[in-house]
């Protein structure tokens, strides 16, 4: 009986199985040539180096889909959170304020209408106040940097070349009226 390990082959040899088998067996005169034989496996290998790479891509391109999807799911959940709590705070204010004018309303014992005037009228006042001021800030903070910036471009050209632009043109001026 015959063990796995070996192959019989013509004239009676027993010899190891091929380790590389050829998928595409040639007959004929190139059958038992040994470049034929390795030629054929190294096609398999490139076939198999094909798949592995197309394996390979398709798992990236899965994972990557995976991570949009992921993104995307919580981006929603974060939207959706930020209209929820946009919602709790509107409501709070809302809330706040007409307990504000019912109570000074009581408190003034008139109807209902001179609470809600005394609060839209502070609110209302509070809000333009308040934009008025932090409008101006930043138009002065920011006209304060670009002075600065360009005092700094004038001391780095008087460094240079001992003078800047506008003393050149200060210069030029006096020049022309004398």
């Amino acid at each position: 009986m015959e063990s796995e390990a070996t192959d019989v082959r013509a004239g009676g040899q027993r010899v190891s199985p091929d380790p590389y088998p050829n998928p595409h067996p040639e007959t004929g005169a190139n059958a038992a040539n040994p470049g034929t034989r390795a030629f054929g496996h190294f096609r398999r290998l490139i076939d198999e180096l094909k798949d592995a790479v197309s394996f390979y891509i398709a798992a990236k391109s899965d994972g990557l889909k995976f991570t949009a999807k992921k993104i995307g799911i919580y981006a929603g959940l974060g939207i959706v959170g930020l209209f929820v709590a946009i919602a709790f705070l509107a409501t709070a204010c809302v809330l706040l304020l007409v307990g504000a004018a019912d109570g000074i309303s009581r408190a003034c014992g008139t109807g209902p209408w001179l609470g809600d005037l005394i609060v839209a009228v502070v609110i209302l006042g509070g809000v333009g106040l308040t934009a008025m001021i932090v409008l101006k800030k930043i138009f002065n903070s920011s006209k304060k940097q670009t002075v600065e910036r360009y005092e700094q471009l004038k001391r780095s050209q008087r460094a240079k070349f001992g003078q800047s632009i506008a003393d050149r043109a200060a210069s030029a001026a006096s020049h022309t009226k004398g």
